[in-house]
C-alpha cells in the first residue's frame, strides 16, 4: 500500500527501486566459497557482485547469471540459487547502482546501463573460468531489466538460455494492476500510464530475441500475478521456449529450496539442458 501511494504521489518509476546497504547475509554463512567482482558501466560508475564457486572437484558445469529483485541488495537475493553451486554451477549476482556496495542512484535508463555491464563482465568470466554453458537468470524486476538489456547486448548468442522468474513487461500495466487491488487506489488507478514511465520497458525483445527462454511463475504471486508471466511466454516469437507455471508457489520462491518441494530439481533439468 505504502509503494502504490508513493507512486500516486511522485509519479516516479525509480520507485520500483528500493535499495538498501544493509549486509544481510554472507555466502561464508552457507559454506560457500566466494569473491568480490568489482566492475564498471559505461558511465564510470562502479558496481559491486558476488562469484559464487561451485562446490565440487570439477570445473563448473555452467555459470548462472543472477538478475535479482527490486528491494534489498544482493546479500538478501543470492541465497534464492547458492544451492546450484551444489550441483557444480557458479553463480554470478550483481547489485545495480544504488545497491549494497554498488555507487550511484537508480533510474530505468542507468540501470540499464549496470545490466549491459554485468552481461560482458559474464562474458569475461565465463572465459577466465573457462565456462562454456551460460545462464542467465532474471528474478521479478530483474526480468524486467534484464529483457530490457537484451535489446542493446551484442552477445545474446551466447546465453545458453534465459530465464524469466516472476516478472512482468510493462511498468504501466504492473501499476495499474496494483492500484485496482486497493480501494483507496482504485480510483486513481486510470492514471497508470500518466504517473509511471514505459520508456524503458522491453519492446523488440519479444520479437527479435530468437535464444532458448524459460519463462516460470508461481500460481500464488500476490506481489506479480501469475498472468504477467503467462503474457511474456506469449509474446516471445522465439520457437525455443518453455512455459512452466509452478503450483503453490508464491513470489520469487518457485525455484528456491525453501519451497519445501522438488522444483528445484525440475529447474536443473531445464538448466542442464
Amino acid at each position: 500500500m505504502r509503494f502504490i501511494l508513493l507512486i500516486i504521489l511522485s509519479g516516479c518509476t525509480s520507485l520500483f527501486y528500493q535499495p538498501t546497504r544493509f549486509l544481510y547475509a554472507t555466502p561464508e554463512q552457507l559454506k560457500i566459497k566466494h569473491e568480490d567482482i568489482f566492475f564498471d558501466a559505461s558511465d564510470g560508475k562502479r558496481l559491486h557482485g558476488w562469484y559464487l564457486h561451485h562446490q565440487g572437484p570439477k570445473k563448473a558445469k555452467g555459470l548462472v547469471t543472477f538478475f535479482h529483485g527490486n528491494a534489498q541488495n544482493l546479500s538478501a537475493h543470492f541465497y534464492v540459487l547458492a544451492w546450484l553451486t551444489q550441483h557444480d554451477y557458479d553463480v554470478f549476482i550483481f547489485d545495480y547502482r544504488g545497491y549494497g556496495l554498488s555507487v550511484g542512484e537508480p533510474s530505468p535508463e542507468e540501470v540499464n546501463l549496470d545490466a549491459l555491464a554485468a552481461l560482458n563482465k559474464s562474458l569475461e568470466l565465463l572465459a577466465k573460468n573457462k565456462i562454456n554453458h551460460w545462464v542467465v537468470h532474471a528474478q521479478s524486476l530483474g526480468g524486467m531489466i534484464a529483457m530490457r538489456s537484451m535489446e542493446d547486448f551484442k552477445d545474446q548468442n551466447k546465453i545458453d538460455l534465459l530465464v524469466l522468474d516472476s516478472t512482468f513487461d510493462s511498468y504501466d500495466d504492473i501499476a495499474f494492476d496494483k492500484m485496482t487491488d486497493y480501494w483507496l487506489t482504485f480510483i486513481f488507478s486510470p492514471l497508470g500510464p500518466l504517473l509511471v514511465s514505459d520508456s524503458m520497458a522491453p519492446t523488440t525483445f519479444f520479437e527479435n530475441y530468437q535464444g532458448k527462454v524459460l519463462v516460470t511463475h508461481g500460481d500464488k504471486d500476490e506481489i506479480i500475478p501469475m498472468k504477467f508471466g503467462q503474457r511474456i511466454f506469449d509474446r516471445l516469437k522465439t520457437k525455443n521456449k518453455s512455459w512452466w507455471p509452478i503450483a503453490g508457489a508464491a513470489h520469487i520462491q518457485g525455484v528456491s529450496t525453501d519451497a519445501g518441494v522438488d522444483n528445484y530439481k525440475i529447474y536443473l533439468e531445464f538448466i542442464n539442458q
